[in-house]
């Protein structure tokens, strides 16, 4: 997960355009990344709740009770390793191992996670700006781009996370059919890994970043 000076530099140039993107895609949805709250439907197995308070945890445990403030109060290296701590934890948590890829030249998104590669890929503008609401947007896309990651590792392998069959067949026919955002924003926000990966995320974040 190493990660240039250059990288890093291209990122804080990008965190203007970044905050920009951010409150344009609000004022679509209401928030960056989530879909409205009526989308939010996906139902919770009981290992999704243990593993949400097992994420609201570990994110106590790497950034303490003020996550964002004390992100705020770190220099752009210590951020980056306390991500990548907070990372690492969770892929052990979550039973994952994908490679972690960090980026900051090209700010069209947050991250993605690529299931053909098995990589997590993020862009660090949101971790280096001086906007809480970009702190907040980047640990909201680690959990949610690892849920992706959950969702793809459940598919594959029978009896991850105690995923049941419907489960599992819903989300490789919606992976075999992905709609892209840039294609149609709505139908992305709707669809079965995207509305699951909210749900997850929300409950993760709940009452913890303040």
């Amino acid at each position: 997960m190493a990660i240039t000076v250059g990288t890093i530099v291209a990122a804080m140039v990008a965190v203007e355009i970044a905050c920009a993107a951010v409150q344009w895609f609000r004022d679509l949805w209401g928030t960056k990344v989530n879909a409205p709250a009526s989308l939010c439907t996906a139902e919770m197995s009981t290992t999704d709740q243990e593993m949400q308070e097992e994420t609201k945890h570990i994110l106590k445990e790497v950034f303490g009770e003020n996550i964002a403030e004390s992100i705020q109060s770190l220099d752009a290296a210590q951020r980056i390793v306390k991500a990548e701590e907070f990372i690492e934890k969770l892929k052990d948590a979550y039973g994952l191992d994908v490679e972690v890829e960090f980026y900051g030249e090209n700010r069209s998104h947050c991250g993605f996670y690529n299931s053909k590669l098995n990589t997590l890929n993020l862009n660090v503008a949101d971790l280096l700006s001086k906007n809480m609401d970009c702190t907040y947007e980047f640990i909201n896309t680690i959990i949610h781009e690892l849920r992706h990651a959950v969702q793809w590792k459940a598919i594959q392998e029978d009896g991850f996370w105690n995923t049941d069959k419907a489960t599992r067949i819903n989300w490789m026919n919606n992976f075999a059919n992905y709609i892209q955002y840039g294609i149609d924003p709505k139908g992305y926000a709707q669809q079965p890994v995207e509305v699951d990966a909210v749900t997850f995320v929300d409950g993760c974040l709940k009452g913890v970043f303040n």
